[in-house]
């Protein structure tokens, strides 16, 4: 279930070097930061799921944050982002690590927050995790 092999131009004295992005980050091998301007960050594999979604679901917080810091969107798949794969993979901290960047709490899926989202999949330490996060948003509107 892999992507093609694609081939990387000429890096340094006339190697070429081959990589599996899309293996490298399915299989939940560390991805090698000083590669990562030859990768396609936006490739998908034969299912339609991007190197985000891999790493999320692998919960690989070192791919994941050397996907965004090369500019991969948060789109994991035709259908999903980021923040509700996360809640999707049960994997609270990709998901505090979104928020923690600045995700909005209220983004909808299908007509469904977060929070909806989480309690209909019953991901109760997420849904607990998002309940805190709201009163804390409260608590701040209200003090300003």
């Amino acid at each position: 279930m892999t992507a093609p092999l694609n081939p990387i131009r000429n890096i340094t004295r006339g190697q070429n070097l081959i990589m599996d992005f899309m293996q490298t980050v399915q299989l939940d091998h560390t991805l090698d930061s000083s590669l990562m301007r030859w990768a396609d960050v936006h490739q998908e594999d034969t299912s339609g799921y991007t190197a985000l979604y891999w790493a999320i679901s692998h919960n690989n917080m070192h791919n994941i944050q050397l996907l965004l810091d090369h500019g991969c969107t948060l789109k994991v798949s035709a259908t999903l982002n980021a923040p509700f794969c996360a809640v999707a993979c049960n994997n609270l901290e990709v998901l505090a690590y979104f928020i923690d960047k600045g995700i909005d709490i209220n983004i909808k899926k299908n007509g469904r927050t977060l929070l909806e989202y989480a309690t209909g999949l019953r991901r109760t330490e997420i849904v607990e995790y998002l309940k805190q996060i709201e009163k804390k948003c409260i608590l701040l509107r209200h003090s300003t």
